[in-house]
């Protein structure tokens, strides 16, 4: 039965059909970070929400408490990139899918996460 569990569980995370296309339109709404990729260390769970007002938000959850990041965003759809700004804090990420179900970016500054993040849509 645990094997079953097991292979079900991996093959989930396995995607038929590759399409690495970048519509920026797609970034307002919500999003969860897709954790099927063993590299990562997943964070408290959490919501990354960008409004179509260029106001985004990320709202962590752990058992104890909620925490929210808010700040402003800005996108370059010439050279696919996010700019999160919130005070002091800045960070750009390099985008290398978006589509209606999907989200891909990096750092391209880090080496905290040297492979691409993984976003799926959250539909409410």
């Amino acid at each position: 039965m645990m094997t079953a569990i097991s292979i079900l569980a991996l093959t989930a995370c396995i995607k038929e059909e590759e399409d690495t296309s970048v519509d920026m339109s797609q970034l307002v709404g919500s999003w969860r970070e897709d954790f099927c990729n063993p590299s990562l260390i997943p964070d408290p769970q959490g919501l990354l929400t960008f409004d179509s007002d260029g106001v985004y938000r990320l709202t962590a959850y752990s058992p104890t408490q909620e925490v929210i990041f808010e700040g402003t965003y800005k996108i370059s759809s010439d050279d696919n990139t996010v700019e999160l700004l919130s005070g002091y804090y800045k960070e750009v990420y390099f985008i290398a899918k978006l589509n209606s179900r999907e989200m891909t970016w990096r750092d391209p500054h880090s080496s905290r996460f040297p492979t691409d993040r993984i976003f799926v849509r959250v539909t409410e």
